[in-house]
């Protein structure tokens, strides 16, 4: 007879996008800020939302690593349809996952713009591994990375990329299953299609 009553709390983003800085000393979640930029970029695409972006600052990001399905580690996982990308370029900003994990994988939707991945390995894609064929890479190098199968990356589509030094023991040493457009390969090693299978 008093009837119901119930309170909502609606939060607005105006602006969804997450911070990373190699040298932050001041985390809050969710990262909406260079003052409160996360170091470590995994924590940015965790907080971010479908169609948001992730902004990268400047440095060598070698922390961190989350299993996917196949148990294989990765160093970042973009599991959600966000955009990762840097602030000044592959030249400014590196994922390195350190000769022992995948440097990035990215889910369905995701991209990934100007960043140097190097000495990852997994399994397929020691660079990147990608959701499927349209998934898109931009302005990467991608260099020194190994796989059984695309040793650079694996799926994805590769927009004005770098690949040098990646080999697979099986095919593609720079990639595997890509669709290549203004791409350089140079220096990709394989048993079967040293530059791209």
């Amino acid at each position: 007879p008093e009837g119901v009553s119930a309170t909502v709390t609606i939060r607005v983003i105006l602006n969804p996008l997450q911070y990373v800085a190699a040298g932050s000393t001041n985390p809050v979640a969710p990262y909406t800020s260079w003052a409160t930029a996360t170091p470590d970029i995994q924590d940015a695409v965790d907080a971010g939302i479908v169609g948001g972006q992730v902004l990268v600052g400047d440095g060598t990001y070698a922390i961190g690593g989350r299993a996917v399905a196949g148990g294989v580690t990765n160093r970042v996982v973009a599991a959600k349809p966000l955009a990762l990308r840097s602030l000044n370029g592959p030249q400014f900003t590196v994922i390195d996952g350190g000769q022992t994990v995948r440097c990035v994988y990215l889910g369905d939707g995701a991209s990934l713009s100007g960043f140097t991945l190097t000495n990852g390995t997994a399994d397929n894609g020691g660079g990147v591994w990608c959701g499927t064929t349209t998934t898109v890479i931009s302005n990467c190098v991608i260099a020194g990375n190994s796989a059984d199968d695309g040793g650079g990356v694996y799926n994805g589509a590769l927009f004005q990329c770098t690949l040098s030094g990646n080999s697979a023991s099986g095919s593609g040493g720079g990639a595997y299953g890509n669709l290549l457009s203004n791409c350089t390969l140079s220096d990709n090693s394989a048993a079967g299609s040293g530059g791209s299978g």
